[in-house]
C-alpha cells in the first residue's frame, strides 16, 4: 500500500488542499477449491476452482481549505471479491 498526502500553504499560513492517494494489488493463491461466479448472456454458472485471486483497489480524498470537517472522496475497486468471489470489473464511487 502507498500513500501520498500533500499540502500547500497559502500566504496566510493556512493550508490551500490536502490531497491523499491510496492504492492497493493483492494476490490470493487458495490452498483448497473455492467457488467462482461466472455471468455471462444472463447466464450465472458457479464452478469450484483454485486459481488465484486478484484485487486492486484505489482511493483519492481531496479536501479543499474551505471544507473544514468533510472531504471529497472517490474509490476504483476491480477482481474479485469475497464471499463468492464474484468478478467486480469496475466499482467507482464519489461521495
Amino acid at each position: 500500500m502507498q500513500a501520498l498526502g500533500t499540502a500547500t500553504p497559502n500566504g496566510k499560513g493556512s493550508m490551500v488542499s490536502n490531497i491523499l492517494l491510496t492504492g492497493s494489488y493483492r494476490v490470493r493463491l487458495p490452498a483448497f477449491d473455492e467457488p467462482e461466479v461466472r455471468t455471462l448472456h444472463q447466464i450465472t454458472t458457479i464452478d469450484m476452482t483454485t486459481k488465484a485471486r486478484i484485487g486492486l483497489e484505489g482511493d483519492i480524498n481531496y479536501a479543499p481549505w474551505s471544507f473544514q470537517i468533510s472531504a471529497i472522496t472517490g474509490k476504483y475497486q476491480y477482481g474479485e471479491l469475497p464471499p463468492l468471489f464474484k468478478l467486480v470489473i469496475t466499482a467507482l464511487r464519489w461521495g
